[in-house]
C-alpha cells in the first residue's frame, strides 16, 4: 500500500472541510482542516503537508495573499478551490503560484484526479 499523503484544507466553510475530509480520509490521506489563514499557518508550523487546498475567501485574509506567503516558504503543491471562478481570478491564482485552480461547486472525483496529477508533478522536499 502506498504511504499516505498529508492534505490541508483551508476553507472557512465547515461543510466543505468535512466533505473533503471524509472523502480523502477514505483514500489513505491524512487530512487537516483550517478555517482561517492563522490556523493554516499553525498547521504548517507543526505538520508536514504534501498538498494544500486553498479557498480565496477567508475570514482573516485573502487566499491570494496566503498563496504568496505560502510560496515564499513552502515547496508543496497548492490547488485553489474557490467560488471565485472568473477567468481573471483563475489566471491570477495560477500566476501567483497555484499548481491548479478548481472552481466551486466541484466534483470530488475530479478534485481527486487533479490532486493526484499535481502530486505526480510536485514532489515536496520535506514539506
Amino acid at each position: 500500500m502506498k504511504s499516505s499523503k498529508n492534505l490541508l484544507i483551508v476553507d472557512d466553510e465547515a461543510d466543505i472541510r468535512s466533505l473533503i475530509s471524509r472523502y480523502f480520509g477514505r483514500r489513505n490521506f491524512n487530512v487537516f482542516g483550517a478555517e482561517s489563514g492563522e490556523q493554516m499557518r499553525e498547521i504548517l508550523r507543526t505538520q508536514p503537508v504534501d498538498i494544500i487546498l486553498l479557498d480565496v475567501c477567508l475570514p482573516d485574509t485573502s487566499g491570494f495573499e496566503l498563496l504568496s506567503e505560502i510560496r515564499a516558504q513552502y515547496s508543496g503543491a497548492v490547488i485553489m478551490l474557490t467560488a471565485l471562478a472568473k477567468t481573471e481570478q483563475r489566471i491570477d491564482g495560477l500566476n501567483r503560484g497555484a499548481d491548479d485552480y478548481l472552481p466551486k461547486p466541484f466534483d470530488l472525483d475530479e478534485l481527486e484526479a487533479r490532486i493526484h496529477a499535481v502530486l505526480r508533478r510536485n514532489v515536496p522536499a520535506g514539506g
